[in-house]
């Protein structure tokens, strides 16, 4: 279960990984501290081309935290909503949809 590896001092890091805007750009340091397998990022890149890295990686960050990391909400929901408010400001609610569904169903298998 990936919440349970998940710790406080991980959650840290990769909020220290974050824009002023909740925006993550560092896809390396991302995936590391996610745990997750850079193939999955590229799946995700090549199912949404049009969209960039940091829009990529900003969902998710959203969706594992949202997912993955309820034990941990009180610490991470300031950026989270950052985040979406940033990502919202980019796409359409269509487009914002479509990244969430694609971001968490490759995570998730």
């Amino acid at each position: 279960n990936a919440s349970l590896s998940f710790t406080e001092s991980d959650l840290v890091a990769l909020l220290q990984l974050s824009s002023i805007f909740g925006v993550f750009t560092d896809v390396e340091n991302v995936l590391r501290l996610l745990k997750i397998d850079r193939s999955k990022f590229e799946d995700i890149s090549s199912a949404l081309a049009a969209h960039t890295s940091d829009i990529l990686l900003t969902m998710m960050v959203v969706v594992f935290l949202e997912r993955q990391c309820q034990h941990l909400t009180g610490s991470w929901s300031m950026v989270v909503k950052k985040s979406k408010a940033w990502l919202t400001s980019k796409l359409s609610q269509a487009e914002y949809n479509v990244t969430e569904t694609t971001v968490t169903e490759t995570l998730l298998r």
